[in-house]
């Protein structure tokens, strides 16, 4: 494995280089269950406790064959995870309530502590011989918003594992995640750039980066953008899908046509609207 590239349904198609191994000891498996905390959207943001039986990669097969595989239950962070709730998931997976009480606990503590936005343990096993409760694999997301209050967490970020282009993104205040296809794609918020990878798709492209100018975006940001854009090899087309808000549409045509001198030929299609969108179209 050293040396190599890991390629699973988590990473891009070229994966991440491996150069680390970890070795642990051999486990006597009795059951499995995965266990985690994460925030619940649609409930304000609230955490969220999700366990089931049969963790691992079992999990995605029985989660989508019956809904009630999975319990969720809604916590707060004043009350975190209480007795009832150790009470009814002990008796519907026959586990014993100490053990059980004491990962939930520890569990909820560090989600809450380390401002994180997902903390999961797959799988959660039972061993056969001593009956023990044991965390055999597990993974948590951090908000990047408290990337000052865990500056120590932020500090173990390993860089290799990340793509050049997304980490110069970054510290230009832009968003930029790689994607397969040939369309460069160059929009300010979050969820318009899914919208707009999503409509891309639709009519059978693909789009080759998810790039998000964010609110803050400035003339020189966005220029920025366009380099990061024009440096994959793979991009034939370009498309500006730009709703203005805070960032202004007459900016971003401004940006465009600073940046169109190392376009080269590469076609783009803009569209502009809202704050100063007819003054850009003009432009």
């Amino acid at each position: 494995m050293l040396g190599h590239r890991l390629i699973t349904k988590e990473t891009s198609p070229r994966g991440l280089p491996v150069d680390k191994v970890h070795v642990v000891e051999h486990l006597n498996i009795a059951q499995n269950f995965y266990l985690a905390i994460t925030t619940d959207r649609t409930n304000n943001g609230c955490p969220l406790l999700l366990m089931s039986q049969g963790g691992g990669t079992v999990l995605e097969g029985l989660s989508t064959k019956n809904s009630n595989t999975v319990v969720r239950v809604p916590l707060t962070y004043g009350d975190g995870v209480v007795e009832p709730t150790i009470i009814s998931l002990g008796a519907r997976f026959a586990l014993d309530r100490e053990p059980l009480t004491t990962i939930l606990q520890r569990l909820f503590t560090l989600f809450k502590e380390c401002d994180a936005t997902l903390v999961e343990i797959n799988p959660l096993i039972r061993e056969s011989d001593s009956g023990r409760l044991i965390c055999a694999n597990s993974k948590i997301s951090i908000d990047n918003a408290a990337s000052n209050r865990q500056s120590e967490i932020f500090g173990l970020r390993d860089k290799s594992q990340e793509m050049a282009v997304e980490i110069a993104a970054e510290k230009h205040g832009l968003v930029c995640i790689q994607l397969d296809g040939n369309i460069g794609c160059l929009v300010n918020g979050a969820s318009l750039a899914m919208a707009t990878n999503d409509a891309v798709a639709e009519y059978g492209c693909r789009c080759a980066n998810f790039l998000d100018g964010g609110g803050k975006a400035t003339k020189e940001t966005m220029v920025k953008a366009f380099e990061l854009i024009l440096s994959d090899k793979r991009v034939n087309t370009i498309l500006v899908n730009a709703f203005g808000g805070i960032t202004r549409c007459d900016m971003i045509a401004e940006s465009i046509i600073a940046a169109a001198q190392n376009f080269h030929g590469i076609p783009i299609v803009v569209r502009l609207q809202g704050t100063n969108s007819a003054e850009g179209q003009k432009m």
